[in-house]
């Protein structure tokens, strides 16, 4: 009876050895089916010489370089740590300037915020790209945020924001998390921000000046262009007249509910280049959000600028199809086209950074 029951736990050992090597053998050759087949995303040395003829070391190293280059950012997928277009186009132009004005520097001030999934990871991953990391004791934004102690601490260290130093800023603040809207309120109690030529209608970059400190060779004062700022203020109102019209022009062909780039894409409408990023719509400093109902359209401008907003709001508001505006998304607010230069200076007072559009089509 005792060997019987020996003999079956044998067997069923036997049974469960043999299972094992199966799923072990089967999961073996699937990765490296998976991993070296000739589309493989990885670069992998067997896969590199057996498809692509690169086999020496030097052939090995411009691959790597060419794959760097053309792979920016975390592909868009169903991931959740994956970013899409308009987050790619954000990484890409704070790299782009860290490269330009801080190529020596191995730390960079970067906030960049929020992506898309709403998770505090976009600074780091530009600086990844670049080799460098932040000037204050950051780990991981997004979980540097979550731990009280943590967060503490890095607000608590006493860094060094020198004369000259980088700053590379998102313009929508609103999507900057709380850690990195006090880095930059530290920033801006212990000096100035300068921006600097190349800067982005996403991202921005500045040499921070310190009180008290004699202006830096290196302040903006040398990437200043005659006719720079005029360009830079008129720009976004024909940007903004030129939407309009595209839009007025198929607004037969849009259908009611929001409207999106994709929509607006294929419908035919001529969208500035300056309104897009990646597949996204946006205003001069953030998201822009587009709706239509019935003989109306509604443009909402969110991080809309203060600095230009007395120069702006009048002179959109006296585009031939605009009919009322708001710097809220209250229909209470909304002012009857054209707003006087007195009526715009109140508006602009308020800490609103909002502004909605309503245009008849």
């Amino acid at each position: 009876m005792k060997a019987g029951r020996a003999l079956d736990g044998d067997r069923a050992a036997g049974i469960l050895t043999a299972l094992t090597t199966v799923a072990v053998l089967w999961a073996s050759i699937f990765s490296c089916l998976y991993m070296f087949r000739i589309d493989s995303p990885y670069l992998l040395l067997p896969g590199e010489c057996r498809y692509h003829d690169r086999c020496t070391p030097a052939a090995l190293y411009t691959a790597l370089r060419e794959k760097m280059d053309r792979e920016l950012a975390l592909r868009s997928t169903d991931n959740p740590w994956s970013l899409d277009d308009y987050d790619r186009a954000i990484v890409a132009a704070a790299k782009h300037l860290i490269e330009r004005y801080a190529a020596n520097s191995p730390k960079v001030t970067v906030l960049l915020g929020e992506g898309a999934n709403t998770w505090q990871m976009l600074s780091d991953i530009a600086l990844m790209y670049v080799s460098k990391w932040h000037t204050s004791p950051r780990s991981f934004t997004f979980s540097d945020e979550l731990v009280p102690a943590i967060y503490a601490r890095i607000l608590a260290t006493d860094v060094t924001f020198a004369t000259g130093d980088l700053v590379v800023r998102r313009r929508d603040e609103a999507s900057l998390g709380s850690l990195e809207k006090a880095t930059l309120e530290q920033l801006r109690a212990r000096g100035s921000l300068c921006e600097l030529r190349g800067s982005t209608p996403e991202v921005i970059a500045y040499r921070f000046e310190k009180t008290g400190d004699p202006q830096s060779p290196e302040a903006c004062h040398e990437h200043q262009i005659d006719g720079e700022a005029a360009e830079r203020s008129t720009a976004p109102l024909q940007d903004i007249a030129s939407f309009i019209d595209a839009l007025r022009t198929v607004g037969h062909a849009l259908p009611d509910g929001p409207l999106d780039y994709p929509t607006l894409e294929r419908a035919g409408v001529a969208v500035p280049p300056n309104l897009i990023a990646g597949r996204r719509l946006v205003s001069f400093s953030g998201p822009m959000l587009l709706q239509k109902r019935q003989s109306l359209l509604t443009i909402d401008l969110y991080s809309f600028p203060k600095t230009t907003c007395q120069q702006l709001l009048p002179a959109i508001s006296q585009l031939a199809s605009v009919a009322r505006m708001a710097i809220t998304s209250t229909s209470a607010d909304e002012q009857d086209a054209p707003i006087s230069q007195d009526r715009a200076k109140l508006l602009c007072a308020a800490e609103r950074r909002f502004l909605r559009i309503i245009a008849t089509l």
